[in-house]
């Protein structure tokens, strides 16, 4: 009996030692990637935010991907203000109760980038890679399809409201543009804004890009941007485009 109680003894505290080193590992991990974003955004001569508040949250909340998430958080933000338009990077994390993760319970990363500028006039839409779900449920709806680009209709399923008016938005430079990007991306856009970040999936959940990745995910917001104010070949200069300001997290 003495030798049971012992053995449960040393596993409990063994699991909890585990529990601690489990803790003070993603601690350590975040810590040294907010430092890593901080100096990036001083490079860039960007602003930064640790934390952002609620209100940034829920002015997200028409996109999908922030829509009923528990637990959510958005950190290491790096705002850049041009003449153009406002591009934020982000680290956003959820908790994801199965149906949404392989792996059970687990909080979800991804590393988002959030577009906003007054001249676009987006129908809402919703792009993202082809996978078996997609094709199943393309069976009940329209499908949004383009003949000429097997390539991108392979690789992505692009749904929205409007259908006609989402057509026209991709148009073929739009096109070539997805089915040459190396990362395959989830966009989502209405109104004067858009999303997009890399569909990966990385250690326990961890779907977020690399520090260093974060100039050429700016890069990739406005070349995107340029490319929806583009809009079926009319040719409109994004340097002309007046932003309207959101709030920032203090």
């Amino acid at each position: 009996m003495e030798n049971a109680i012992a053995v449960v003894i040393q596993v409990a505290i063994g699991a909890a030692v585990a529990f601690v080193a489990w803790k003070l590992f993603w601690w350590w991990r975040d810590r040294r990637r907010r430092a890593a974003i901080r100096t990036l955004a001083e490079k860039c001569k960007a602003e930064f935010f640790d934390i952002a508040d609620r209100a940034t949250i829920d002015g997200l909340a028409e996109f999908e991907l922030f829509t009923k998430r528990p637990e959510q958080r958005i950190e290491n933000m790096l705002v850049q203000r041009q003449s153009a338009l406002l591009i934020a990077v982000f680290d956003y994390r959820w908790k994801s109760y199965g149906v949404d993760s392989d792996s059970g319970d687990t909080l979800e990363r991804r590393t988002v980038v959030h577009v906003t500028s007054r001249r676009l006039r987006l129908p809402q839409f919703y792009l993202c890679p082809n996978r078996f779900w997609q094709k199943l449920t393309s069976i009940f709806r329209e499908k949004i399809a383009f003949d000429d680009h097997p390539h991108f209709m392979r690789r992505y399923d692009l749904r929205g409201k409007q259908p006609a008016m989402v057509r026209e938005l991709f148009h073929p430079g739009l096109l070539q543009m997805l089915e040459t990007e190396p990362r395959t991306l989830v966009v989502e856009g209405g109104g004067n804004q858009f999303i997009l970040f890399p569909q990966q999936r990385g250690f326990f959940g961890d779907g977020r890009s690399q520090p260093e990745e974060f100039p050429a995910l700016l890069g990739l917001g406005e070349a995107f941007c340029q490319q929806l104010l583009t809009r079926a070949g009319t040719d409109e200069d994004i340097a002309e485009v007046n932003v309207e300001v959101i709030d920032d997290a203090e």
